[in-house]
């Protein structure tokens, strides 16, 4: 029966934010304290209307704690400082976007096992609606293997976090070792890199097949926005060494990432950063067969400036902006 921390980061979403709190509040499972951590917003009025809903919340339940950050810290501190302060032995960290379901934490729980550092399960797919999204939740669940991963105790952990199964929103992590491998904060996608540590260190990951979450996929979500930037992430992963049974599950993961910070730096008008990831031993060996590939390709190798500037122009008018040709020419 150990003691559970539900934490909710929050920013300006406060109509998505009161169905992440009510599904914390219905949980099945008793033993638990939920956290409401808030960033600031630069609208007064978004921040006041946040807070004065959390206040109210915290008074209607005792198992609610609310704190708001003097200012933005951005989401991965926000999330860092969740785990930080939290009193459970397990965490729960979930976006304010999302929603659990009631019988989450009580199976994750059931599904702990001796020296356990973190219980995962699969995640509906919803829209910004709340509706569900079926085929698009089954091809999420295939792509991060859920179909062929067996359940109850994980056999080389490692694989399956660089396969990216173990995901933040749908997981139970020991609050200690999260603590110990926190959310880097300058990079896309920070739950990867700390999950692959934490299996690279030995302890159990148990895999509970099981939808325990709605993950909401919209166009103000992170994900749904675009990543910032993989480039980064994609470095410190490359300098992992890993056995050659877990080699192809990296090369899968950082050929998608390099092939994706390609495009963006493009898009950016950095085109010698575009270069340099070109040549990495990572970079997709079939890109010249595939025809979005191919341009991204044929871009990189026009000179100066001119790739990213092509590059631009197609995909303004491919989306149907307008192009700024200033825009390729403030980088590098």
């Amino acid at each position: 029966n150990p003691f559970i921390t539900i934490g909710i980061p929050t920013y300006n979403r406060l109509r998505y934010l009161e169905e992440a709190v009510a599904s914390a509040r219905a949980q099945t499972y008793p033993n638990i304290e939920i956290v409401i951590s808030q960033n600031p917003h630069r609208d007064p009025k978004i921040t006041t209307s946040i807070a004065e809903y959390c206040r109210a919340q915290e008074v209607q339940d005792p198992r609610i704690r609310y704190r708001i950050h003097p200012e933005n810290v951005g989401p991965e501190a926000n999330f860092n400082s969740l785990a930080d302060t939290a009193r459970g032995s397990y965490v729960s960290l979930f976006g304010d976007d999302d929603r659990l379901l009631p019988h989450a934490i009580e199976s994750l729980v059931k599904a702990i096992e001796p020296n356990t550092v973190m219980v995962f399960a699969k995640r509906h797919i919803i829209d910004n609606q709340g509706k569900r999204q079926k085929k698009l939740t089954s091809a999420h669940n295939r792509s991060l293997g859920y179909d062929c991963l067996p359940p109850g105790r994980v056999t080389n952990p490692e694989y399956w976090a660089w396969r990216q199964s173990p995901r933040i929103e749908n997981s139970l992590t020991r609050s200690s070792d999260f603590r110990r491998h926190r959310f880097r904060e300058d990079i896309d996608m920070p739950d990867v890199e700390p999950f692959i540590r934490l299996a690279r260190e030995g302890g159990n990951f148990v895999f509970l097949p099981e939808y325990v979450i709605e993950y909401r996929s919209h166009s103000d979500s992170t994900t749904g926005g675009g990543f910032r930037d993989f480039c980064k992430l994609a470095e410190i992963l490359t300098r992992l060494e890993v056995s050659a049974e877990i080699e192809p599950a990296k090369r899968r993961l950082l050929e998608w990432m390099i092939r994706e910070g390609v495009r963006v730096s493009l898009l950016r008008g950095e085109t010698d950063r575009a270069r340099e990831l070109v040549f990495s031993e990572y970079y997709p060996a079939n890109s010249w067969s595939n025809p979005r590939q191919l341009v991204v390709s044929a871009c990189v190798g026009l000179p100066g400036k001119l790739g990213s500037y092509v590059y631009n122009a197609l995909h303004a008018f491919k989306n149907g902006h307008r192009f700024d040709p200033s825009y390729t020419s403030s980088r590098d």
